[in-house]
């Protein structure tokens, strides 16, 4: 898994390749290599688990996670696929 460091104004600063899936501890070395005090992770699917999102709040980390709207009710994939 490749994970980026980018930015405010969304220019790259660096990279680094992970094993698994991210968590705390590799976040928290990614901050200490680049020297940022904030971050807001965006993570795919793949980490969208109670546990991840667990370790993740209770770090005080802000995130993004995608999700498959396939896999939630009719009623929920109606209201993200209503046209406006």
């Amino acid at each position: 898994m490749l994970g980026l460091v980018v930015a405010r104004d969304s220019l790259p600063i660096g990279y680094d390749i992970l094993e698994g899936h991210t968590r705390v501890p590799t976040l928290q070395r990614l901050q200490e290599k680049y020297g940022f005090e904030q971050s807001i992770v965006i993570a795919d699917a793949a980490m969208l688990s109670k546990t991840n999102l667990k370790e993740l709040t209770a770090a005080q980390y802000s995130y993004f996670v995608a999700a498959r709207i396939r896999n939630d009710s009719k009623e929920i994939q109606g209201k993200f696929l209503e046209k406006t």
